[in-house]
């Protein structure tokens, strides 16, 4: 064998070799490109679940329960967040003040609640009663409402510090159907009988 003949298989060795060693540095890459891909991707997952968490984190401090004293309806409303709640929207199913058959719904809007906890009194709206409810901060005496508030079938808000009602527990035609409320980014959220989820 001559050595021209040498040097070329010595060259073609060696590119064989380089060609060996270059997928096999390929196929390396190539798996650590998908271990950081996955990583990557699992860092995505819990950063968009830390961003939900974060967002609702007030969404889940905000509730709205039925409650009643002396045959009259009331919504407590409580807003155990940090910050105020926006364009509250509560709808409430409840049987008729004289507990006949037919269960009412209405509808409770409010612009702004701050933190805190708030009552509602349902107006009653039974033309062959009275009109006047009980005011909790006057020792829950009978008050003739506004036309504004007779209008909307609802008082103004209480604070509810001090103020006895009963919730009611057992009834599922007296009750908050629906809360819907914007929240301080902005966020628009519903609460009902799924759960807790964001507005579309």
């Amino acid at each position: 064998m001559d050595i021209g003949n040498l040097s070329e298989v010595t060259g073609a060795l060696t590119a064989v070799a380089a060609l060996i060693a270059a997928i096999y540095a390929a196929r390396q890459a190539n798996k650590q490109l998908k271990a950081m891909n996955a990583q990557l991707e699992l860092e995505r997952v819990k950063d968009n679940r830390a961003v939900e968490v974060l967002e609702q984190s007030q969404a889940s401090l905000i509730s709205a329960w039925l409650t009643s004293r002396d045959w009259f309806s009331y919504v407590t409303v409580k807003n155990s967040s940090p910050a105020s709640i926006f364009k509250v929207s509560i709808e409430v199913s409840f049987r008729t003040n004289d507990y006949k058959e037919a269960v009412e719904s209405s509808l409770l809007n409010i612009e702004v609640v701050p933190p805190g906890e708030y009552i509602f009194v349902r107006i009653p709206s039974n033309p062959n009663c009275s009109d006047e409810y009980p005011n909790p901060t006057n020792g829950f005496k009978l008050t003739k409402p506004s036309p504004h508030q007779k209008e909307s079938g609802w008082s103004h808000a209480f604070p509810a510090t001090g103020i006895r009602t009963s919730p009611v527990l057992n009834s599922p035609n007296w009750r908050v159907v629906k809360l819907s409320f914007t929240d301080s980014h902005g966020v628009c959220w519903v609460r009902d009988d799924s759960g807790l989820m964001k507005s579309k």
